[in-house]
């Protein structure tokens, strides 16, 4: 739409980003699955399938049949759309990691600059996004690559072949899933209040990780995400490193998989489903 628009709207429009349903948004309506978290990551959050009662797999179905047949033909060749397709399978298996052009080019069979391309297409249609490293004041990183998520869980339970909700209890991927399960809702909660994503992950050069860091320009919030439904006291290890390395470093939560929320050494452990209780704001 905004390709089609002609005129400067400088100073008379309002862009606003909106996603698939949040998990809040459902839960207010009384559609959310808010004692299945597998059910709700197999579903998924697209608004047609709560408005019309489609089954998951046959909503995805089409909709992935439906993208690479009519919306990716005008933007690649059609001799790439079987190579596009073995594309996205493999973009899904490589949810939550860092991006690697190279190895994604040599496993689809083209050339790294297409699979930027390619990257920026599904960016552009809102299927994945890319969470930036966070290097502020940090010299030392090992990377400046991103990692990639998809927004919706249902279209990335889908592309994995997930078959039902409760493959995902053992599936190879089900930390991944949960993970993406929550930047997605965090991401989602962003833009419905008008705010700039401001998202990142943070690694240094002794493999100490967090998941998230919303930075708000002042004590960026650092996130770490467990799929694990009991807490255990070593989830908490790599805040408690990021909180030691300098006096702003003070605020952290921790989301996992269980049902029950509260603060441990001034951390909020929050479950998966009352992230409306993280100060992401």
């Amino acid at each position: 739409m905004q390709e089609k628009i002609s005129q400067s709207l400088a100073g008379r429009t309002g862009l606003l980003t909106l996603l698939p349903f949040s998990y809040n948004e459902l839960a207010k309506a009384k559609l959310a699955y808010s004692d299945d978290l597998y059910r709700q990551q197999f579903t998924g959050f697209y608004p047609r399938i709560y408005d019309r009662n489609i089954p998951p797999k046959e909503f995805y179905r089409n909709y992935v049949n439906t993208y690479l047949e009519r919306d990716v033909q005008g933007l690649i060749q059609a001799s790439n759309l079987l190579q596009f397709n073995r594309f996205i399978l493999l973009v899904a298996g490589r949810a939550g990691q860092i991006v690697n052009f190279q190895s994604l080019a040599g496993d689809t069979g083209v050339a790294a600059s297409t699979i930027q391309t390619w990257l920026r297409i599904l960016e552009k249609n809102y299927v994945i996004f890319l969470l930036p490293p966070y290097h502020n004041n940090f010299n030392k990183r090992i990377t400046k690559s991103p990692k990639l998520y998809f927004y919706d869980t249902g279209l990335l339970c889908y592309l994995l072949n997930v078959s039902s909700p409760d493959q995902l209890a053992t599936h190879f991927a089900k930390g991944a899933i949960f993970e993406n399960y929550v930047l997605a809702e965090l991401l989602k909660t962003r833009f419905n209040k008008g705010l700039e994503a401001n998202m990142y992950f943070w690694r240094d050069n002794h493999d100490k990780e967090i998941d998230c860091l919303v930075d708000n320009g002042g004590n960026p919030l650092a996130i770490e995400i467990k799929s694990a439904a009991t807490f255990t006291p070593s989830f908490l290890e790599n805040i408690d490193y990021w909180k030691q390395l300098s006096p702003a470093n003070k605020i952290g939560a921790l989301v996992y998989g269980g049902d029950q929320s509260y603060t441990r050494k001034d951390i909020q452990v929050i479950a998966w489903n009352k992230l409306d209780r993280l100060p992401v704001v």
